[in-house]
């Protein structure tokens, strides 16, 4: 449940942050509608991780190790990793977006029973909207703009309805 709630809720931040970017009547009237039913789903989660890691030290273990050595980002595994990344890098801009992450998401996580001092999703976003790798090995370089421009919403608008990049 806890991997739901990291889930639940980076989806439910991404959307917010697609939403205040778009700046378009129909498509904010969309996202917001899109917005309030993640919010279900990330309590949802949240609220039984809570109860699940409160009652057993075992669940916390477990789960701390399981985020730690596995957790990835939304989508990553499910559609190639350019994708992923260039969609985390847009919404999750530079420090300011790392930061938005780490208080609406991680700071939430923490929360959690055996969670006080999990950094592991945090890191893991701030390496993709920061600084990520590049197409040829050892090339380091940014795939995302320092804030959200048209192109890149456009882009992300693109990859969430399954249309290609190219």
């Amino acid at each position: 449940m806890v991997w739901g709630a990291i889930n639940e809720m980076t989806t439910l931040q991404g959307y917010r942050r697609l939403e205040h970017a778009a700046r378009h009547p129909l498509l904010s009237k969309l996202l917001h509608a899109i917005v309030r039913e993640e919010s279900a789903h990330a309590n949802f989660y949240f609220q039984i991780a809570r109860l699940r890691m409160t009652r057993s030290e075992f669940a916390q273990g477990l789960a701390r190790f399981a985020v730690k050595r596995f957790w990835t980002p939304v989508g990553q595994g499910a559609k190639p990793s350019v994708e992923t990344d260039y969609l985390i890098a847009t919404l999750f801009a530079g420090r300011e977006g790392v930061a938005v992450f780490d208080r609406t998401v991680s700071h939430k996580i923490r929360r959690l029973p055996g969670f006080a001092f999990e950094k592991t999703i945090t890191e893991r976003v701030s390496r993709i909207s920061l600084m990520v790798e590049g197409p040829v090995a050892g090339d380091r370089r940014r795939i995302g703009p320092k804030t959200p421009t048209r192109h890149g919403i456009n882009k992300v608008l693109r990859y969430a309805s399954g249309i290609p990049f190219n």
